[in-house]
């Protein structure tokens, strides 16, 4: 057992070598490999390397069918850093890597979809929604978009074989492959079914969008921080920032990601020299301040941004609402986010990954971010109705209202928005402003398009206070 643990430590000094350790403000293996234990600590750890040992070989002497090595490597790693009592410090296991890896990295090879599909236990044989893949979004220019799909069709079959047996994640799985390589898809599209052979491509993840509102108010959703984040935001600030008399930076329900990003776009709105974050960790390399750059600014400092946040901003996207706000480039609307502000370093280990939180955020000036949050300039509680409503939505959608009105009154317009609102308001106790909401949801998820609807916003009481602030600011 001493040499399986020296062939382990031998193994992840290597792979510490070999490959770059995964910041979420920088990478480098110099940061990581510098936190050299002392001789009381490598001590410790030598004891209970010894201990654990003795248990693995009485164990293996003893155990009568036979051992999944791999499997026990993984268990002890997960334990040991769960043992942590840190929620952020764990080990992802070599069946979640990929997609650890694909997630935080922003792209992959597949054919571009965001998908649904009900657990097993949820399925109705009379009801295909319950029984095959959902398509929620298809991303413009991938190969899902070019061969026509839609959202809301429906994925029976992948290369011949049913999906109603398959989790969701096996789907996604089965999606994703070689680029270059070929899945053929059995669709349904209301009572038409075909099917559709697609090249997989690799595909970069939308993370953001952005739409034009009234009186020339742009309006950019940032959804979650991968390192594809930054070049997207640049994008969308190039198409509107000759146009723009002001900039809505919407980031509510955005759980963060990578910090790098976060930092990058930051930039594109800061003065030179504005203090951006600043990281206290255990070590030197990771007690640092991160300053904006001298480099061109995405957006002239005169036009005007709001940005909204609530219980859901967490993480990078906490970050970046505090260097706007406490350098005074942006005024904060919503509700006081989530308080997540530590940072942690990824390593490879295995087949797996080692997350470990290692430095606490600070904001420009200082302030704690985690448990604590960023707190709004403006407080304003988002309306997502009572209790009440949300169960009678709930039913609503469950006995299929809202897609029975559509494809009674397939156009979308402002009237069949309304008379759906007056003769389902008063029946279900819904507020129409709620009803005029979910049925304008319903058109939208109908449309084939990635772009966020300014329709679906003028339901939005935060949007709203925030381009009544900014006309009376101008």
């Amino acid at each position: 057992m001493k040499r399986f643990f020296k062939r382990a430590i031998v193994i992840v000094i290597t792979m510490l070598t070999a490959f770059p350790i995964t910041q979420h403000y920088a990478s480098g293996v110099k940061g990581f490999t510098s936190t050299i234990l002392t001789n009381e600590e490598n001590d410790k750890i030598a004891l209970s390397m010894d201990a654990l040992e003795n248990i693995f070989r009485f164990a293996e002497r003893n155990f009568i069918y036979d051992i999944n090595y791999n499997k026990v490597y993984e268990a002890m790693a997960a334990a040991m850093l769960d043992a942590f009592d840190d929620e952020w410090t764990m080990y992802i296991p070599s069946s979640s890597s990929d997609e650890y890896r694909d997630h935080r990295i922003g792209n992959y090879s597949g054919i571009g979809i965001y998908l649904t599909k009900l657990p097993l236990s949820k399925q109705n044989a009379d009801d295909p929604k319950t029984l095959y893949i959902t398509i929620t979004n298809v991303f413009k220019d991938a190969p899902s978009y070019k061969a026509g799909l839609k959202r809301n069709d429906l994925i029976t079959h992948i290369n011949g074989e049913s999906v109603i047996s398959k989790t969701a994640g096996e789907c996604a799985a089965a999606l994703k492959g070689d680029k270059g390589s070929t899945v053929t898809l059995s669709i349904m599209r209301g009572k038409e079914t075909f099917e559709v052979q697609l090249e997989r491509e690799e595909v970069s993840v939308p993370t953001v969008q952005s739409v034009v509102l009234q009186d020339d108010i742009a309006y950019i959703r940032i959804y979650e921080f991968t390192t594809q984040t930054a070049e997207q935001v640049s994008k969308e600030l190039d198409l509107i920032k000759y146009s723009a008399k002001a900039l809505i930076i919407d980031m509510r329900d955005n759980g963060g990601g990578d910090v790098p990003a976060c930092i990058e776009v930051a930039d594109f709105f800061l003065q030179s020299g504005s203090t951006i974050v600043r990281t206290e960790g255990k070590t030197k390399e990771m007690n640092r301040v991160y300053l904006s750059s001298t480099k061109e600014k995405k957006l002239d400092e005169n036009i005007p941004i709001v940005l909204l946040i609530n219980s859901g901003t967490a993480s990078a996207a906490e970050l970046l609402a505090g260097a706007l706000k406490e350098n005074g480039r942006a005024v904060v609307f919503g509700e006081k986010s989530y308080g997540k502000g530590v940072m942690q370093v990824s390593a490879p280990f295995e087949k797996g990954f080692a997350n470990i939180t290692a430095a606490e955020y600070k904001t420009p000036n200082g302030n704690t971010v985690n448990k604590v949050g960023i707190l709004p300039d403006v407080e304003i509680k988002e309306n997502n109705g009572t209790q009440e409503e949300q169960l009678a939505l709930l039913k609503m959608l469950k006995e299929n209202v809202f897609s029975k009105y559509a494809d009674k009154h397939p156009t979308f317009s402002p009237f069949n928005v309304n008379r759906f609102a007056d003769e389902y308001s008063e029946e279900y106790d819904i507020s129409p402003v709620l009803l005029k909401k979910a049925i304008t949801e319903e058109y939208v998820n109908r449309s084939n398009t990635d772009s966020i609807s300014a329709d679906l916003l003028k339901y939005d009481d935060v949007v709203n206070y925030a381009i009544t602030y900014i006309n009376k600011r101008n």
